[in-house]
């Protein structure tokens, strides 16, 4: 993965610090993706979105709650979908990762 070997390869710190947050967006990314399979799989069984953590692990369907690579439980939007906190830095290096051209 070119995240990977930039981070493993650059004494840059900034460099270094642009590969982490690409890595960590990465498996947030792969992380909502399975997320969304068990929310799907909660609304399956009982007709509605979950709205929080909790709704997915009460009923066994996650062991514990999930959280990012900084440590924030994920959240989940009206429809149902897994994203990154808000409260999580992730969340704002998303979206300035997102604006770029």
């Amino acid at each position: 993965m070119l995240w990977s070997e930039i981070y493993s390869s650059t004494n840059d710190p900034a460099i270094k610090r642009n590969a982490k947050v690409h890595l960590e967006l990465l498996r947030t990314q792969a992380d909502c993706v399975a997320l969304n399979k068990v929310a799907a799989e909660f609304k399956r069984r009982n007709g509605r979105h979950p709205s929080a953590m909790r709704d997915l692990i009460t009923p066994g369907l996650l062991p514990g709650p999930a959280v990012d690579p900084e440590g924030f439980v994920y959240s989940f939007d009206a429809e149902g979908r897994a994203q990154i906190n808000p409260a999580s830095p992730l969340f704002s290096e998303q979206r300035l990762v997102q604006q770029k051209p």
